[in-house]
């Protein structure tokens, strides 16, 4: 359950009376590797005879026990002691090569040198134990669309701990309309999105679907039926330029794509993310 190497690896502690201790983080039994030894077999066979008669115990806690007591768990039998603990020796893998959500989502995707979500460049992880969040099956789908599938940045969607992390500021807007017109002078991003309109004077697309135009005045046509465009309030998202595009129901944060927009010959290439669960699609004016 590490993230770094103090919770990984464990750390030097004085306890009661300065005597030399080692505190560990708990080892998730979710992801292991046991060699074929006599110490492993014993350990196991502890765990399995734990299960199926200590009603109240957790396995990752007996199974965190095994390894670590200096004694064993076995009840003394008529005219004997204890037997030995199990006695096996422990290794723990790199946090970073075999990873968990905690490090992933928390740390791994903030480290400027593991990963750029802009340029689709990170650390590739041997595995990821998906055990640190609630939205377990949801992000696992998200880790095999980025890691497997190849889309960019798909983890970003995620909050480092619980829920969406785009969800509050995607969905904020400015108080009234004067804070809204004020907004849309300001924005380099919207004065590049009517500058270009007015050069091209033709709808771009969405998703690949013609038809798509924002207008002066945050006015807006889609396919889908009109809308509305403007701009999120900076301190809503860090200080950061972004659109927000409201039509048929659906709310819309949008980003410039600099990679594209870095080697296109005059288009501009913006990517829209929907509120309501993180889905990114390409638009092309």
């Amino acid at each position: 359950d590490g993230w770094d190497d103090v919770s990984a690896y464990g750390f030097a502690y004085a306890g009661a009376g300065g005597t030399p201790m080692r505190r560990l983080a708990a080892r998730n039994s979710g992801l292991f590797y046991l060699a074929a030894t006599k110490e492993s077999l014993r350990m196991v066979s502890r765990l399995a005879e734990r299960m199926a008669t200590e009603r109240n115990t957790w396995d990752q806690t007996a199974y965190n026990e095994e390894q670590v007591w200096m004694w064993t768990s076995e009840a003394p039998t008529a005219g004997n002691r204890r037997s030995v603990p199990a006695g096996v020796s422990q290794r723990v893998m790199n946090y970073a090569c075999f990873q968990n959500t905690k490090y992933l989502f928390r740390y791994m995707r903030y480290d400027p040198e593991l990963y750029d979500g802009a340029s689709g460049r990170s650390l590739r992880p041997i595995s990821v134990h998906v055990n640190y969040h609630p939205e377990k099956p949801q992000r696992m789908v998200t880790l095999i669309e980025q890691y497997l599938k190849g889309e960019r940045d798909a983890i970003s969607k995620w909050n480092w701990g619980e829920g969406m992390a785009f969800a509050k500021p995607c969905l904020a807007r400015p108080k009234n309309s004067k804070e809204g017109d004020a907004l849309m002078e300001e924005s380099e991003l919207a004065r590049q999105i009517l500058k270009r309109m007015s050069v091209s004077g033709e709808p771009g697309t969405w998703a690949g679907i013609k038809g798509f135009a924002p207008g002066e005045k945050g006015a807006l046509v889609t396919p889908w039926g009109d809308g509305k465009w403007g701009v999120i309030p900076p301190k809503e998202v860090d200080g950061d330029d972004r659109i927000f595009v409201d039509f048929s129901g659906a709310k819309h944060m949008v980003h410039s794509d600099q990679d594209r927009n870095g080697r296109s010959s005059g288009e501009l290439h913006l990517i829209s993310t929907r509120c309501t669960d993180g889905e990114k699609v390409d638009i092309v004016l």
